[in-house]
């Protein structure tokens, strides 16, 4: 790598006199062009001087030529030279053939190089489907219940194809039996050996479930029950011994496709190993005959002796009871419903996450408007002594609520409230009370001003009262009672009162001195 970055820095100082910018080389092109016009007189020549693979005679031009002019012609003579050495050159490598191919240390190099940039390209994939997997993942909210259940999880991913059990395992043995080694027919023939008890183990424990049930309750079994079991009985025993028939057809040409290349000790092995399943078979069928009868014979017994069973089945002792008898029927509904009372309680448990979350949200943003109204109010300040001075009332709020710190924050304002509307209220209660007692000094001053005067005289009986109605006794007095009202006593005019064209009173003066 050193030796690339070297080479191409040499080439870029070699190249760079010659690199220069668009508008100075178009600037050169036209100072060229008028240079070339002063020499030709503005005049288009024959042929043009230029770099061609034809050659030319420069020689009559080359005799008349001045200045720059000559010296263009010098190196045009001398680039045609070097064209022709290099077509030399090239024709004279053509005839040598092909170059030699690179040593085998350079070969396995390269290869080494290729390995280990493949290498790191798959391993940059690796990283680059892990890194978009983490931000998708960062991208997902994980309180929302969608994002725990496993069927959106497993949405996108593709569904593996359900392959029966018998095909695989017909596959396993087929493969298993495809090889030559004696050995390996061997364990494969114990494996089949195996698998065939433990079939059969399983079809007894079934016969002795169905012979107890029948025991226990005969009448339950109806004819159309006993033949429809017989009827499937039938059809897997069919559906098997074709199976194997066809696998023991299959491995015949299999072994025979060989031709001449296979060895007389294979044939052997092979034939032996045919001889082996067929008696595998015999067993295989004998057994499923006397099982059969057993069926038979169980379906066929009169179930009206309540005796029999008891002796029959005192007769059987021989018959092994299962040791662990299968308990997954039992589990698997407990299972199921564990599971999904896990999926809503871990749907739950999110919900409760994204709910603490966004109330601590809000609490948080009424938590600064309280704080930006705390310092811009002028009514917290002013019965802020208040506020403290009753601790008593903040502690029922506080511990009712969730939010302690809400309630904190909103207990001041409520107090403050409340003390400024008893302050006013006290404030009015004193305005009035202020008012009541001015009311009642105007009225005593009133009442000296009439007696001053004389105007409080006394009144005639059956009198009708007139004048304004006096406010405040109107509201102190009950309803259904009449209120006082200000009278204005006018003296009798007398003939010769000089006091009388008046029409006031202050001829009273005069009666009560006279008087």
């Amino acid at each position: 790598m050193k030796d690339a970055s070297d080479t191409i820095q040499a080439i870029q100082s070699g190249l760079e006199p010659y690199i220069k910018p668009r508008e100075q080389v178009n600037y050169i092109r036209r100072i060229l062009a008028l240079q070339l016009g002063s020499y030709t007189n503005d005049k288009k020549l024959p042929q043009p001087l230029a770099l061609s693979k034809t050659p030319h005679d420069f020689s009559s031009a080359f005799s008349e030529a001045k200045g720059v002019h000559k010296e263009y012609l010098q190196a045009l003579k001398e680039n045609e030279a070097a064209r022709r050495g290099f077509e030399d050159v090239l024709q004279i490598k053509s005839k040598q053939g092909p170059s030699v191919s690179p040593t085998a240390g350079t070969g396995e190099e390269f290869l080494e190089e290729q390995l280990a940039i493949l290498k790191l390209r798959r391993k940059r994939e690796k990283f680059l489907a892990i890194q978009q997997c983490i931000d998708d993942l960062f991208e997902k909210p994980a309180a929302l219940p969608s994002y725990l259940d496993a069927d959106n999880l497993f949405a996108g991913a593709a569904q593996l194809p359900t392959v029966p059990r018998e095909i695989v395992e017909s596959l396993a043995v087929e493969g298993s039996t495809a090889g030559s080694d004696p050995k390996a027919r061997e364990v494969n023939l114990e494996k089949t050996i195996l698998r065939a008890k433990l079939l059969l183990r399983e079809e007894q424990d079934l016969l002795q479930e169905a012979r107890s049930n029948s025991r226990s309750n005969p009448d339950v079994l109806s004819n159309a029950a006993k033949a429809t079991a017989l009827d499937a009985t039938r059809n897997e025993l069919i559906s098997w011994m074709e199976a194997e028939l066809g696998a023991a057809g299959s491995d015949e040409p299999n072994e025979s496709a060989g031709g001449g290349g296979v060895q007389l000790g294979d044939l052997k092995a092979t034939q032996a190993a045919l001889a082996n399943d067929l008696a595998q078979i015999g067993q295989k069928y004998a057994l499923y005959c006397s099982l059969r009868k057993d069926i038979l014979a169980l379906v066929s017994q009169s179930p009206q002796s309540a005796i029999t069973p008891d002796l029959q089945h005192k007769s059987s002792p021989h018959i092994a009871q299962p040791e662990n008898p299968d308990v997954d029927y039992l589990l698997t509904p407990y299972i199921t419903k564990l599971l999904a009372l896990s999926k809503t309680q871990k749907a739950m448990i999110g919900q409760k996450a994204h709910i603490n979350s966004t109330l601590g949200q809000y609490t948080k943003d009424s938590g600064q408007i309280f704080d930006r109204l705390a310092e811009e109010s002028q009514l917290l300040p002013a019965h802020r002594n208040d506020t403290d001075s009753r601790p008593g009332l903040t502690d029922p709020l506080s511990k009712s609520s969730h939010f302690p710190e809400a309630t904190s924050r909103i207990t001041p304002w409520v107090l403050a409230a409340d003390s400024a509307k008893i302050s006013n209220l006290e404030s009015v209660a004193e305005t009035m009370e202020g008012g009541h007692i001015f009311l009642e000094n105007s009225a005593k001053s009133l009442h000296e001003i009439n007696s001053l005067l004389g105007l409080n005289q006394p009144k005639p009986e059956g009198a009708e009262m007139q004048g304004d109605d006096d406010f405040w006794l109107e509201s102190e007095n009950p309803k259904g009672k009449k209120t006082r009202k200000h009278t204005e006593e006018r003296p009798e005019q007398k003939k010769g009162d000089i006091w009388s064209a008046l029409h006031g009173n202050l001829g009273l003066l005069g009666q009560d001195r006279s008087a």
